[in-house]
């Protein structure tokens, strides 16, 4: 039974409560709004009540109401959805109807709310307790005032502790937003600004969009309680590895032999998320998560922890945080794992993607900045990209009287160029293709030797040929540096738009450079070169292209240096005009032609 220190109710850490709690103030009326209003919708009420029960967990009260202003709105608003879990909670509707703009008031008739399951977890029989209600609302139009208030009644569910991430802005503006903790308000605020989201945006947490409330005393027990679940769910019956016994038995190296454990898990395991912590399922033995194979991405890292320790390795359990935010909750978690120590070293390990190079990416595009690790230190380990992410290419190509090229290509790539398996040959050579693919036209990879391969380095030499003779243009050919260079791969700028309204936080700083020699063949020459060019921004990023022509020889040497992570809104169109001046066809498109074909023109 939970002590009355965890029915407790609090913001997470003491600054952001004197920050609550000196913004409450006295509601404003809110604007009167009208269909005519450029904005898609308003949420003209949003209210969040939550008050603990006396036997552990809460009530949470929903009060939602929103003007649609244009049918591009509707979607969504018209058929929202409330997620509980039958397992420990019960949904109550009070009201569910639209407000037309001639004053009908048109109820959500019950045939018109219907439960089903979420799509994340529907089909897989352990997470069957989560359930959606959708009301679909009718008799909407531009004007129209769409009513929901509702209240979930919770037990203790799997967490021994309840908390919630409450929005506080949206990608629509809201009138009047509250959220009360035990009838008092916390939060108060009218005419909230919509909040933009746009690629490479910093979290709504780390933007003031959400609020988080939780029974858990403090940041370090919420934390040991999370690593505490994955330690117990490890208890009891040794947990079998999926693969071969013998085969991990004739290991010694302790890294070969997680990978083996950890290869077999992903061939055999699929991982099932509910929709929010706040309807987590039951959380089960890891003996019957393995005779299952499937489970969420917490009991797929305890059950991985669980082999690793029923093989003899030391490991821990860990979890990842994609936030700088000291307002962190489960939902700011980016993955769940497991920290392996082996000849006194850390090495990080995700149930589905195998050992992680710091930063991550932790089973999905985002990079974790700090992770929690059982037993290591009251403050989680931060980790900063790495120094040095650097991609290396010089090629030596010879073209031929068919505008068909061989040569031999020195490639280097450490930091976030890595990508995280580099163990078999497919791996290998599909690394090395994406970059050579991004780098010279219709190349065709014939055999590759490794160099290097660290955790830290990967250098290869290549012999390539093309795939296809070069492009025609006119009586001459066109060799056309691809325009997606390879660092867009691992850092993926939003070049699509000029502007830019909020900060943009990259993977990391990086370097690529490329030197090209191409030899024409003879009686050949280039009748068009592409241009060279310069740019420096501040210390920030340096864009430079140098070409020359002599004799037989074409050379292109290409440096793009992005020094920064963190661009301001305002700072970020030079960049992208200087990104956008690389990839021009000027600057990427050499032509060549026979002589006799240039004489005579």
């Amino acid at each position: 039974m939970p002590s009355d220190k965890t029915n407790t109710w609090r913001v997470p850490c003491a600054s952001t409560v004197l920050l609550i709690l000196a913004s409450v103030t006295v509601a404003e009326t809110p604007r009167p709004q009208t269909h005519e209003s450029a904005d898609d919708a308003v949420i003209s009420l949003w209210e969040d009540a939550v008050a603990p029960v006396p036997e552990g967990g809460y009530t949470w009260s929903v009060k939602k109401h929103v003007r649609v202003n244009n049918d591009r709105s509707y979607g969504a608003f018209a058929d929202p959805r409330i997620t509980y879990n039958a397992d420990y909670q019960t949904v109550k509707i009070m009201t569910a109807r639209t407000r037309c703009p001639d004053g009908r008031v048109v109820e959500v008739p019950k045939y018109s709310r219907n439960e089903v399951a979420p799509h994340e977890t529907a089909g897989w029989p352990a997470l069957a307790a989560i359930r959606q209600i959708v009301v679909s609302f009718s008799a909407i139009e531009p004007g129209a005032v769409l009513e929901l208030e509702y209240e979930i009644v919770s037990k203790r569910g799997a967490l021994p502790f309840d908390e919630f991430d409450f929005q506080i802005a949206t990608s629509y503006p809201i009138a009047l937003r509250r959220i009360l903790r035990n009838g008092k308000p916390i939060h108060e605020a009218s005419n909230v600004e919509p909040l933009i989201d746009e690629p490479l945006s910093l979290p709504a947490r780390d933007r003031n969009g959400l609020k988080v409330l939780t029974t858990a005393a403090n940041t370090k027990a919420w934390a040991t309680a999370i690593l505490n679940i994955m330690d117990d769910l490890t208890r009891g019956e040794k947990c079998l590895p999926y693969c071969d016994e013998s085969k991990l038995a004739a290991t010694t190296d302790h890294i070969e032999k997680a990978w083996a454990i950890q290869e077999a898990f992903a061939r055999q395991f699929t991982t099932v998320d509910a929709p929010s912590a706040c309807v987590w399922p039951a959380l089960r033995p890891t003996t019957t998560v393995r005779s299952t194979h499937y489970g969420t991405s917490l009991e797929a890292a305890s059950l991985l922890l669980a082999m690793f320790r029923g093989t003899g390795l030391k490991a821990e359990p860990v979890f990842a945080v994609a936030s700088q935010s000291d307002d962190i909750s489960i939902g700011a978690i980016s993955a769940f794992a497991v920290a392996l120590e082996t000849r006194g070293e850390i090495s990080y390990w995700h149930a589905m993607q195998g050992r992680i190079r710091n930063p991550g990416p932790w089973g999905g595009w985002r990079r974790f900045d700090r992770a929690f690790v059982t037993g290591r230190s009251d403050m989680p380990a931060r980790f900063d990209a790495p120094v040095e992410s650097r991609l290396e290419a010089s090629a030596r190509l010879a073209l031929d009287e068919t505008a068909s090229y061989t040569g031999s290509v020195d490639l280097r790539m450490t930091g976030l160029f890595l990508t995280n398996a580099l163990r078999t040959d497919e791996q290998k050579k599909s690394a090395i293709n994406e970059a050579l693919s991004r780098l010279i036209p219709n190349v065709d990879l014939s055999k590759y030797s490794v160099t290097t391969l660290s955790n830290d380095v990967f250098a290869v030499n290549a012999d390539v040929k093309s795939s296809k003779p070069l492009e025609m243009a006119g009586d001459g050919r066109v060799f056309a540096v691809p325009s997606d260079g390879a660092w867009l791969s691992p850092f993926p700028l939003p070049l699509g738009k000029s502007g830019r309204k909020t900060l943009l936080k990259t993977p990391g700083a990086f370097v690529q450079e490329s030197f090209i020699e191409i030899k024409l063949p003879d009686g050949w020459s280039a009748s068009a070169l592409p241009k060279s060019y310069g740019t420096a921004l501040a210390n920030d990023a340096n864009l430079s292209q140098q070409v020359e022509a002599v004799g037989q020889w074409v050379r292109l040497r290409n440096n793009l240096t992005v020094s920064q992570r963190i661009w301001p809104a305002e700072r970020y169109s030079d960049l992208r005009a200087a990104i956008c001046n690389t990839q021009s066809p000027a600057a990427r498109t050499l032509v060549i032609r026979k002589a006799s074909a240039v004489s005579g023109r």
